[in-house]
């Protein structure tokens, strides 16, 4: 939850509704805010921690929530969105600041839907990522064209790795 009401209303969830993320499913872009999230420390440990590709200050300054839950998930972890645990989050951003972060965004979940195909071997999961793609296209076109460019920054960067330790 928002804790000053005057700050733009992004990147929270007032949902009310528990959701149970099983184990081995697929967790779409969006579905899990980092602002208030716990891990098992087992949990940690197996997924090997954050990606330190994804997260503020990063190549890819978003999504570290998403990817970091995904591979828990693939790794026989299951979640839940547990709505009576809040916590008010000071985040400062105003209604200026919105069109930034969400390319920022899109940048993040396009380099994570990136990586779910070349790194996780998840073609199903990558399938069902892009098939979402026509509801955020709905909301912005804009979106979707910053997630192509994270995708392919992403696979760039895997690209020339592998080449890079070919030679």
């Amino acid at each position: 939850m928002l804790r000053d009401p005057a700050e733009h209303p992004i990147t929270v969830s007032e949902s009310m509704t528990t959701v149970t993320f099983p184990a081995k499913s697929f967790v779409c872009a969006g579905c899990v805010q980092g602002a208030n999230m716990a891990f098992r420390r087992r949990v940690l440990l197996d997924i090997g921690g954050f990606d330190p590709v994804f997260g503020p200050g990063a190549m890819f300054p978003a999504a570290e929530e998403i990817e970091a839950v995904s591979r828990a998930s693939a790794m026989g972890w299951k979640g839940e969105y547990r709505p009576e645990v809040v916590v008010r989050h000071h985040h400062g951003r105003n209604a200026a600041d919105a069109a930034a972060l969400w390319k920022w965004y899109a940048i993040g979940i396009g380099a994570f839907h990136m990586k779910i195909l070349l790194r996780g071997h998840q073609f199903l999961w990558f399938a069902r990522s892009v098939y979402q793609i026509r509801w955020r296209y709905k909301t912005s076109r804009t979106f979707v064209l910053w997630e192509l460019v994270g995708a392919a920054k992403y696979g760039y960067i895997y690209l020339t790795q592998i080449l890079r330790s070919r030679l």
